[in-house]
Parts: C-alpha cells; structure tokens; sequence
C-alpha cells in the first residue's frame, strides 16, 4: 500500500503522538508498504532522525494562526504567505508553541475542524494542491481526529479512503475555553464519515464513542507500540536506589503527587534518590519550579536531578538509572507510551488503575497498579519494590517481555495495516 500519513508537529518539544506516529511510518515501511509522515503546523520532534526530516511542513502554524487573528492573511496571496512557512519561521515559532494552553485555542480549533468553510481554507487549499503533486496514495491516514477536517477536502481532491486515529485529543477538546460543543459536534460528525476509525486503546474507543455518540463498533483498536530497540538493559547500581519518572513534567501526570510520594519514602527511613524527566514546555515550568521548591524546603534537593527534553539516547540512559518506576497520572490516560518505555528498559513499575493503563499492563503482564491519587497506596507498593529485589527482577523480566509479545511499532504497523486493507477491501466491493 501507497500510505500517507499526516501529523501534527510540535516544533521543538517531545510529544508522545509524534514519537509513536513517526514510529508507525518507519515500521509500515519495514513491512513493505511505502508509507510517508507528512508534518503538519510544525515540525516533528521524533526519538533520532524522524522519517519526515525531508519533507515540507504543510498547513504552517504561523500562517493558520494568523489567517485566525487577522482576516487580512486570509486574502493574501499564497506568495505573500509562503515565507512563513519557511523552516527557519517554524522551527523559530515552535520555540514558543508549548507555552499555549487548550484553554486559549478554542476559536482555532473549530475553525480548522471546519475545514475549507474555516478561516485557514487558503492553508488546507495550499495542503491539498502539495498532496496532488505526489504519486497517489492508496489510502491518507489522520494522526487524530483534530485534523477531520481535512477528511472531506483530501477525499475530494485524492479519490481516496481517510482513516482517522484517536489519541490523547480527547483531553484537549475537553479543556477548550470556548466553542467546546460545537468542537465536539465537528468531531463526531467528522469521524461518522470517515472510512475507518482507529483508537490507540479500547479505554480511547470506549471514551470516544461515550462522547461523539457513535456506536463502539466504529471504532477499532491498534494498540501503540515502541521500538525496542535500544532500551536496557539497567545500569548497575553505584549509589542509592533511585525512584523515577519520565512523562511530561506537569501536575496532571501527577508531579506534585509523586513528589509527596517520595517524601513520604524518605520519612520511612529510606536512602532514596529521585530523578525527574521528561517534556518541559516553557508555560510548565512554574509549577515544576513550584514541586521543586518543596523539594527544597524539605532539605532533599541535593538527592534530586531533573532532566527535561532529551534526546532518544538521553532518555534510555535516563531510564537505565532508575529502580522503580512510577508516574502516578491525575488525569484519564488514553495509552500511556511511557509505561511501555519503562517496561521495555527493565523497570518494574507502579501506575494507576484509571484510563488506559491497566489495559494496558495487564495486556503486558506486568507492573502494579493501585488507586489512583492514593498517595499511601503508592508508597506501599513503591516500598515493596524496593525492598525485594526478587520482586523488581521478575516484574522486570515480566514487562520487558510482555512489550516484546505485544506492543512494539512492529504489532502497530501491522494492526493498522490490517485495518487499512478493510477498507480498501470495502471500497473496492
């Protein structure tokens, strides 16, 4: 199959859909099939080189966002436009892009669920022209359901099928400060059309139809997978026991809550050390500076390190350094790519029973679960881990090859290949 896949790119910060899109693309290529990530609004940010890294960012968000906020750009003439979507313009916009909140970008995200009825028509008409330069594909895949509405202008315009992917947007359309039903009503009248509609998990298919009011079955479930390449085995250790994370360093994965986690640890007796990673985006960091101000006053800093926006390899060693693992998520997680990065290096780890999770530990065969926002609850089993090592090993070796039995890109791939093959099958009947 002839595939093009289509993301939206963060600019400059690590993003958990970028990573597993770019994953999927180089792992459908694997397989066979040539299959292209098409960057959308910035670029990506993948773990190495992304397959993208040749392409042309399409629908610029310096150019979306002013064709928003001034209905001036919106008459332009696309040559008048064109240098701000040079790469130099993006790579420099993408700097800011994490200091924006869901909170402030309603207007926008209906507009561009829109699609050519929305103020960015000129930037989707410019997609579109680009994408009928290309061989044509057998199928156009959407990395998720923000970007229906660009189904119906593609289908238009390429005479082929759209299949929509549900991730983590759900959070976003909840959080949206204004047009929150109408951005909802889009959606799902958006995913109603498309040819095919794939969740990263069932917890993702189920809150998805429960929301747009679709039937569950219209949903299909391809679970996400990593590349496993790379990761491990654990580091031996040289000092203290070391309690970790590595997810985006903001209250919702539960900052402050491991935080308190950890002091109550300390106030065990234990020697413990705790290392903090993952995305920081510019508008995080005071209340990541708030957690480690607590920190601080507890007279604990200095067993503290805090390593944001590595690369792939800084994120396996960081991971390599840890004993346990736990990123004791508030919010409902409609995956949760970091706990399979955890398992996948050696790491027994310790999550919530909410969202995605125990679908997807329990899939795996491995790791704790406990309620969620339980601080107690955290720190028992925390504890357990770290005084039986008999423990940690075979919950290791239990998450480590349950990764490899069912989550790598390699599964992804070809559950998406799957899904997609129905519906050229379908098509074609």
């Amino acid at each position: 199959m002839r595939i093009l896949h289509l993301t939206a790119g963060t600019g400059r910060w690590h993003c958990g859909t970028c990573i597993r899109d770019d994953a999927l693309v180089k792992a459908l290529r694997a397989l066979g099939h040539e299959a292209d990530l098409v960057p959308m609004y910035l670029p990506v940010v993948a773990d190495g080189i992304s397959c993208s890294a040749g392409e042309r960012v399409q629908i610029s968000g310096v150019n979306a966002w002013l064709q928003q906020e001034v209905p001036l750009f919106r008459h332009l003439p696309r040559w008048m436009d064109a240098p701000l979507a040079s790469r130099p313009v993006l790579d420099l916009a993408g700097r800011f892009a994490g200091s924006t909140r869901p909170e402030s970008l309603g207007a926008m995200t209906v507009s561009m669920l829109q699609g050519l009825e929305g103020h960015q028509a000129k930037e989707i008409g410019r997609l579109v022209d680009a994408l009928r330069l290309r061989p044509a594909p057998d199928v156009v895949v959407l990395s998720n359901s923000l970007l229906v509405g660009l189904a119906q202008p593609l289908r238009d315009a390429l005479g082929v099928p759209v299949v929509v992917t549900v991730q983590g947007e759900l959070h976003f359309l909840d959080a949206l400060d204004e047009g929150r039903d109408e951005a909802w009503a889009l959606v799902a009248e958006g995913l109603a059309r498309a040819e095919g509609v794939v969740a990263v998990s069932g917890f993702a298919a189920d809150a998805m139809a429960a929301r747009t009011g679709l039937p569950r079955d219209r949903f299909d479930v391809v679970h996400n997978g990593i590349d496993v390449e790379g990761y491990g085995p654990l580091r031996p250790p040289e000092g203290p026991p070391v309690l970790g994370a590595f997810a985006r360093l903001y209250p919702a994965k539960g900052l402050h809550l491991l935080v308190d986690v950890y002091l109550r640890l300390l106030e065990q007796g234990r020697d413990l050390d705790l290392h903090l990673g993952g995305t920081l985006n510019p508008g995080d960091r005071p209340e990541l500076d708030e957690a480690l101000q607590r920190l601080h006053d507890a007279g604990v800093a200095h067993r503290v390190q805090v390593a944001a926006n590595l690369s792939a390899e800084e994120k396996r060693a960081f991971l390599a350094e840890l004993t346990v693992f736990c990123v004791p998520s508030l919010k409902d997680e409609t995956f949760g790519m970091y706990n399979l990065e955890a398992m996948a290096t050696g790491l027994p780890v310790v999550a919530p029973r909410r969202g995605a999770i125990p679908e997807v530990l329990e899939r795996a065969g491995a790791g704790t679960l406990v309620a969620p926002g339980d601080a107690e609850a955290f720190v028992a089993a925390i504890g357990r881990l770290l005084d039986d090592a008999a423990l940690r090993h075979a919950q290791a070796e239990r998450g480590r090859r349950g990764v490899r039995a069912a989550f790598t890109s390699a599964h992804m791939a070809a559950g998406l290949a799957d899904l997609l093959q129905r519906v050229l099958a379908v098509r074609a009947a």
